[in-house]
């Protein structure tokens, strides 16, 4: 998979008559003062317009443009993969040899650090998609109660997953892909593990984790859950056009 086009956030057609929508370039920032209640929309090269937000600092003022926080976690992943699967190697060869305490130790924490990042982040996307999929002004009725959509964000990720999205998109990944879908519980799975380590009776707890982790699939994994943000985003991740590698970037 070759590394992922960015995307920043624009403002719908339709935005809230509340909102006081302006496009800027460096010119017209420096001829006007805008309110901090206006969302500035940055003229980029390519003459699309991205939205951008207010930061303060220092008595100076900034527009940063708003990126596609989906597409942040899911290239945090992404770019993780190739340094886990060296590091991996790495650890391995390490206790193989046996020889170096210290130095298997390092091996350990880099391999882990690039699991941890990878699985959380990944994961996040996958809430990220299913919360930004769900219309704003959608009810779902859980165990007797009507949910608006703060409600339906705290309920778990399956009931989200095979009941929500396809009441609330008409779209139902869980039954069109399923062999796909039937891997990403693994993924919860393990970083439930990494983010919710539990004290237990077992003397080699973390081990368990590091073992779950190195016997998991990465690759396909990063596959499926780009297919399940396309699935309910036509082409939201894509590669870019430069076709650089990702771990390049």
């Amino acid at each position: 998979m070759k590394h992922i086009k960015r995307k920043w956030k624009n403002l719908p057609p339709k935005a809230a008559a509340s909102i006081m929508h302006v496009a800027i370039d460096k010119t017209t920032l420096q001829t006007r003062k805008p309110d901090k209640d206006e969302v500035l929309s940055m003229i980029m090269e390519n003459r699309n317009n991205v939205q951008t937000y207010r930061y303060d600092h220092k008595d100076e003022v900034f527009y940063i443009p708003e990126p596609e926080p989906n597409l942040i976690y899911f290239n945090n992943a992404q770019v993780n993969l190739k340094r886990l699967k060296e590091s991996k190697i790495a650890l391995l060869e390490a206790c193989k040899a046996f020889e170096n305490g210290v130095v298997m130790g390092h091996k350990v924490y880099q391999f882990m650090y690039s699991a941890s990042t990878f699985a959380i982040f990944l994961f996040t996307a996958l809430e990220a998609t299913i919360n930004n999929s769900i219309p704003a002004n959608f009810t779902y009725t859980h165990k007797g109660k009507v949910l608006d959509l703060t409600g339906i964000q705290y309920l778990n990720f399956a009931d989200k997953a095979k009941k929500v999205l396809p009441k609330a998109t008409g779209l139902n990944f869980v039954k069109t892909n399923s062999p796909k879908y039937d891997r990403i519980p693994k993924l919860k799975h393990l970083r439930d593990t990494i983010v919710h380590a539990k004290k237990s009776d077992l003397k080699v707890i973390y081990g368990e984790i590091v073992k779950e982790a190195l016997d998991f699939n990465y690759d396909l994994i990063i596959m499926d859950v780009r297919d399940f943000i396309n699935f309910y985003h036509k082409d939201f991740v894509q590669h870019c056009d430069c076709g650089g590698d990702y771990q390049l970037r």
